[in-house]
């Protein structure tokens, strides 16, 4: 993970500031302010912070894309290229959110429009939890169809679904996230989950 710090950290040839970063060393503010005067100790630590947590929400919103690393990297070199933007309204966290949800947005609108879609395959290989090894395929099946059906739903209603059922966010929180009303949030969760039902009817039967 180093190489891809650095990777990240030298987009912007900053200047070294000679004082080492601890997790416990002055709040994430500080942080932000060494940062923004181009301190990449303050950029790494901001990246060790945050890392977990970006992976976290690219997986929930885009399931186990094989592009993952690559977007994960993106957000961060967005976030470090524009942070001289940031004037602490919000929390960094909530900043940094903003910018995830829109690079997991703009790769749903690219995959959509080249036909590819998330397969079995690009599932996570997990052991499964099921009482044998054919509940644990049958689970397999059921995740590989859920991704599948998520996939035909247009992703700005996606990503406000999803932010709502896996993330628990409110219609607020969600409408800063993704820059939209929270009404505008309400109708897209709405019509996703009258287009999840639908197909889950048709799958229905089809099966009997």
């Amino acid at each position: 993970m180093s190489s891809s710090v650095d990777s990240v950290t030298n987009l912007a040839a900053p200047r070294l500031v000679p004082r080492s970063i601890e997790a416990r060393a002055g709040d994430e503010d500080l942080l932000v302010t060494r940062a923004q005067a181009g301190d990449r100790a303050a950029m790494q630590e901001i990246y060790r912070r945050h890392v977990d947590s970006v992976h976290r929400r690219l997986t929930h919103l885009l399931g186990a894309e094989p592009e993952r690393e690559d977007l994960l990297q993106l957000v961060f070199s967005e976030l470090f290229r524009g942070l001289h933007r940031f004037r602490g309204d919000a929390r960094l966290g909530t900043y940094l959110y903003r910018i995830v949800t829109n690079v997991a947005c703009d790769h749903l609108k690219r995959r959509r429009r080249q036909g590819r879609f998330c397969s079995c395959d690009d599932l996570d290989q997990r052991p499964g939890t099921g009482p044998s090894p054919e509940a644990a395929m049958m689970q397999r099946e059921q995740l590989a169809q859920a991704w599948s059906y998520l996939d035909r739903i247009k992703p700005k209603k996606r990503v406000a679904f999803l932010l709502r059922v896996m993330e628990g966010l409110s219609l607020e929180e969600i409408a800063d996230q993704v820059g939209a009303r929270p009404s505008t949030i309400a109708k897209r969760i709405m019509h996703a989950q009258r287009e999840l039902l639908a197909m889950l009817r048709h799958a229905e039967r089809r099966s009997r």
